[in-house]
């Protein structure tokens, strides 16, 4: 009986615990790329061009370090070029699917 009870909290617990950690990757990713905008951003404001490369944002102190993407788990990320040159957008490179049913690559 015990064993059983255990058995089904354990069953009932796993779902929950998973879907949390779910959504604190969402929310850790939604806060990078926004805290990455932001700094591609000041970069323009400041430099009049965008950055070359992603580096370009530590080397010059727009922020500390390149983020890990909290999905894919690696400091890497989709990067969209401006037409005249330098890095406007940053995306994750997971093709995974968000609870919000959309592409995290979308994002």
């Amino acid at each position: 009986m015990v064993i059983a009870i255990i058995g089904i909290l354990y069953s009932v617990s796993i779902p929950a615990f998973q879907n949390t950690v779910s959504k604190a990757r969402e929310t850790a990713l939604k806060d990078n790329l926004h805290s990455f905008r932001k700094s591609i951003n000041d970069y323009y404001s400041y430099r009049e061009k965008y950055p070359e490369t992603l580096n370009s944002l530590v080397e010059e102190k727009f922020i500390r370090s390149i983020p890990e993407d909290p999905v894919t788990g690696k400091r890497e990320w989709k990067i969209e070029l401006h037409p005249q040159g330098g890095i406007y957008n940053v995306y994750s490179e997971s093709d995974r699917i968000s609870s919000e049913g959309t592409m995290y690559s979308s994002w």
